[in-house]
């Protein structure tokens, strides 16, 4: 009999997943858990935006990831102090990057307090505007972990029947406001320089006061086996 493959769950040490509400982002989590990582799911919300429903999208689709990895963390990370901050004095075609990078200033301190050695995303080349090559150093560049995108190669098409094949595609296409998308322009900047985006973060009044906040008020969750 055929099994998955990979290595058993845990043996690789432990990642922290940044997770969206897409497709992406599960299949990439499930892939690590399949290499024997042991992966803690992190979330990001902005509250006036995001329903209940979204957040019940999220623990969905965590306990079809339990089925491959029981014992599995979510923390739930409230965003939306940040984001109004970002809004007032980074222009709307950089915000996305800048949210992006702040959310792995987070995960960075989430790993540390988890002991993990790496953060793991959903990125695939050029798919959308974060994840050009430019953009993709701006954002990786405030990590003191290594960055792991195991679907960076791959198309749209092989990303969703990876996600049918294990069972989040059917959660991950219901309706859902991703906190990335909240008040960025129609057209978001493709090629953003370094020192742009590090010129633009240093004007976050209360920046780290923030972020220590966001962390301090997360609410984590814990599913076992699809139960949870």
């Amino acid at each position: 009999i055929k099994g998955i493959g990979g290595l058993p769950v845990g043996c690789s040490g432990k990642v922290i997943c940044l997770l969206s509400g897409g497709i992406d982002s599960p299949t990439a989590a499930f892939l690590m858990m399949k290499r024997g990582c042991h992966v803690v799911l992190v979330h990001f919300f902005n509250q006036t935006i995001n329903s209940r429903n979204a957040v019940k999208k999220v623990e969905d689709i965590a306990r079809v990831l339990a089925k491959a990895q029981p014992n599995i963390k979510l923390y739930l990370v409230p965003f939306y102090k940040l984001q109004a901050e970002i809004i007032k004095v980074v222009p709307a075609k950089y915000r996305m990057i800048i949210y992006r990078r702040l959310m792995m200033e987070i995960a960075n301190k989430i790993a540390d307090k988890e002991k993990a050695k790496a953060i793991v995303t959903g990125d695939s080349i050029g798919q959308v505007a974060s994840q050009t090559l430019e953009n993709l150093r701006c954002i990786y560049s405030v990590s003191n972990f290594p960055v792991l995108a195991p679907l960076i190669g791959m198309n749209k098409e092989e990303i969703v029947d990876l996600a049918k094949r294990i069972g989040t595609y059917e959660i991950s296409i219901r309706p859902y406001q991703d906190c990335c998308s909240f008040m960025i322009a129609e057209h978001p900047a493709t090629k953003t320089e370094l020192k742009d985006a590090e010129d633009m973060e240093r004007n976050i009044k209360g920046k780290h006061i923030l972020i220590d906040e966001s962390i301090k008020v997360s609410k984590i969750l814990t599913f076992e086996n699809g139960v949870g």
